[in-house]
């Protein structure tokens, strides 16, 4: 007798099937669920563990596609005036990037979540009525997930996914990549707070720096130091430092430029029409995004981006600015930019001041100093020589005519011409240092007397009588001055001079300047040209100016009434 077996009834064998394949389905389904968990957890470490800003957003990328599976990903950081400002991608190659030419301006599915930033899930983008199409070769894109990333419950930026392996993204995808943007949020903040922690570390370093080498170098030095931390600390391809000069139409510019920061430019500028003259106006620090520097229409900005400036102040108000500049298409700078070179000029402002206080400091110490060696020259050197000088007298007068005569003589002459000597010393030293304006009419001809023997090489006596200082005043110093400068420059110059005296003298009838020379008598040519202007001016004040031989010298003679009101001085 055979056994025909065993078996189970066609239908509880089939619901046996059905619920086994139900069990490796379900099965598959946690185990793809405890991966893609893993995988999450994963990438929450991975976006946490970065503390630089620009290695987070990286990190958040390449999580992202790695969880999802995503053919292409992308993280668009906003400006603060809306917009894309910043493009993470991952997923496109370079021959892709190249073929499209620009990176997206935030237009169709982009700026739609940009606008309303809440999640956005579809699976078709073509029939979409809020995309905007593909430029030219753009790799093909069929679904779409996107999902924004707050901060403190303002948004960073946007993920963007498409190309979902299996055609579409889920609901779980779609939740994955909101935990991932929460966690990336999260990291974004620290990222932020530890990279403005340590750029603020940075800029008071700088500062701290800065002052030391103000006070230790030249301010040229100093300058183009605090010119090329601007640039590196704020990130920029150029910085500037603008000192507002003496013309007001006119700047010094002091340039540095990245990939050459050891050449450093320093440039006169006249400032109408240009950028920089908006920016002093304005008085204030300030930042422009590039699209509005170029609404300024300034020629001299187009090479330019994203500009900070910051002004440089001091007693008196705005003595210059600190300006930064990015390349075009950099992102702006922010206003936590805006604060920290804000402080940094502020610090050079204050180290500005300080150089100049030591600078005049200094220069009183050395006009004391000169004022010491003058009076020292005047109570005791001239003193010892003009009593030396009256024992040499007392000898002469002893002493019978003859060659030993004849050798005191000579002593005494010298010693006077000693004393004149140092008198000359005695007001270059007191007067050194100090502007014509202040200085006296005698200091002022002294003054003159050693730039133009410095000029020509000639070492021209000087005599001088009567209350000059009370007289040459004004406009009369000035003309005197022109007189002895013109009168001595022709007598080297034209006439070939090497020896030059010249000689004002003041009195009751008014100013007369006498300039003799050895050289040969001035030519025609050089009378009308040289000499017409000191007709001029002796004509101007009922005087007379005359130029002749006189004992065998030539002799340019230049004499003017006083005015009236100076007559009572006299």
């Amino acid at each position: 007798m055979s056994d025909p077996g065993l078996s189970f009834p066609d239908q509880p064998r089939v619901e046996l099937d059905q619920r086994l394949t139900d069990l490796v389905r379900s099965a598959n389904e946690v185990l793809e669920t405890q991966g893609r968990l893993r995988a999450l957890l994963r990438a929450n470490q991975a976006i946490t563990a970065h503390l630089d800003l620009d290695g987070v957003l990286r990190r958040i990328v390449d999580s992202v596609q790695e969880v999802t599976g995503a053919q292409y990903v992308a993280l668009g950081v906003l400006g603060e005036r809306g917009g894309l400002e910043q493009f993470i991608h991952a997923g496109m190659d370079e021959a892709d990037v190249a073929r499209i030419g620009h990176l997206p301006h935030g237009e169709g599915l982009l700026g739609a979540l940009v606008r309303d930033p809440e999640p956005i899930r579809i699976d078709d983008i073509a029939a979409d009525p809020r995309g905007a199409g593909f430029p030219e070769g753009h790799p093909p894109m069929r679904d779409f997930l996107g999902v924004p990333i707050r901060v403190r419950e303002v948004v960073f930026g946007n993920l963007y996914l498409t190309n979902h392996p299996k055609g579409h993204f889920s609901e779980e995808d779609e939740q994955l990549v909101r935990s991932l943007a929460s966690t990336a949020g999260f990291a974004v903040e620290n990222a932020r707070l530890f990279r403005e922690t340590r750029r603020r570390q940075e800029w008071a370093a700088a500062s701290t720096e800065l002052t030391a080498r103000m006070l230790s170098s030249d301010q040229g030095d100093a300058l183009s130091f605090a010119a090329e931390r601007m640039r590196s600390l704020a990130e920029a391809s150029s910085a500037f430092v603008v000192l507002l000069g003496d013309a007001s139409e006119r700047v010094d510019v002091l340039e540095v430029r990245s990939g050459d920061s050891k050449e450093v430019r320093t440039t006169d500028v006249i400032v109408k029409g240009t950028i920089v003259e908006h920016l002093l106006e304005g008085g204030r620090p300030l930042r422009l995004d590039e699209n509005e520097v170029r609404d300024l229409k300034f020629s001299d900005a187009d090479p330019f981006g994203p500009i900070l400036a910051v002004p440089l102040t001091g007693s008196g108000g705005n003595i210059g600015l600190l300006l930064a500049a990015r390349s075009c298409g950099s992102p702006a700078f922010t206003e936590s930019d805006l604060e920290v070179a804000v402080d940094f000029s502020g610090r050079v402002s204050v180290a500005l001041a300080l150089q100049a206080t030591r600078s005049d400091a200094e220069r009183v110490m050395l006009f004391e100093e000169r004022g010491r060696i003058a009076r020292d020259l005047h109570d005791r050197v001239i003193q010892q020589l003009f009593a030396t000088g009256m024992q040499l007298q007392g000898v002469l007068s002893t002493l019978p005519e003859g060659r030993n005569a004849e050798r005191v003589d000579a002593a005494i002459s010298s010693l006077d011409s000693s004393i004149t000597q140092i008198r000359r010393v005695i007001f270059t030293l007191e007067s050194t240092g100090r502007g014509d304006e202040r200085a006296t009419g005698r200091q002022r001809l002294f003054n003159l007397i050693e730039r133009v023997s410095s000029a020509l090489s000639v070492d021209p006596s000087i005599h001088v009588t009567g209350p000059v200082d009370a007289v040459l005043i004004g406009d009369l110093a000035e003309d005197v001055l022109a007189v002895v400068s013109e009168g001595v420059t022709n007598a080297v110059k034209h006439g070939g001079a090497n020896t030059v005296a010249v000689d004002v003298s003041v009195d009751t009838p008014g100013v007369t300047v006498a300039v003799s020379n050895d050289g040969l008598p001035l030519a025609v040519s050089a009378r009308r040209s040289g000499l017409a202007n000191l007709e001029e001016r002796a004509t101007r004040r009922s005087g007379s100016m005359t130029l002749g031989i006189e004992a065998g010298l030539t002799v340019l003679r230049w004499a003017v009434p006083l005015p009236n009101e100076t007559r009572a001085s006299v």
